[in-house]
């Protein structure tokens, strides 16, 4: 698969899910101002604060924040 390809599909599939976005942007602010997420069964996963990050590390929070709840 090309990546222009591979790019396609995910733009597709997010476009088809658009409830999906919403909900990994409301992780991702929930990150920012709580320095937290909660999984399913309640357990926060903590977060540093994001005032001072690098881009690399806001990056690597915000998937983190998206990742945990459903781990």
């Amino acid at each position: 698969v090309s990546i222009k390809e591979a790019k396609e599909t995910v733009e597709l599939w997010y476009k088809e899910r658009q409830e999906v976005l919403k909900w990994q942007e409301e992780r991702k602010n929930e990150a920012h101002k709580k320095h937290s997420v909660h999984t399913l069964l309640g357990r926060a996963r903590r977060f540093p604060s994001l005032d001072n990050a690098s881009s690399a590390l806001k990056s690597h929070i915000e998937r983190a924040a998206i990742n945990a709840p459903v781990q």
